[in-house]
């Protein structure tokens, strides 16, 4: 993600069950349609 441009954190065990873990974005209302569809681009192609 760093690599395109998007900030986001990881969440791992004890916030999120043991062996799991997610990615927290923070989107404000000053995001334009173009960024959103750019994270939503990258988030859709990373595993």
């Amino acid at each position: 993600m760093k690599e395109a441009g998007v900030l986001c954190f990881p969440v791992f065990y004890p916030i999120v069950a043991q062996g799991t873990g997610l990615l927290r974005f923070a989107l404000s209302a000053r995001h334009t349609p173009a960024q959103i569809d750019h994270l939503a681009a990258h988030v859709a192609t990373t595993h």
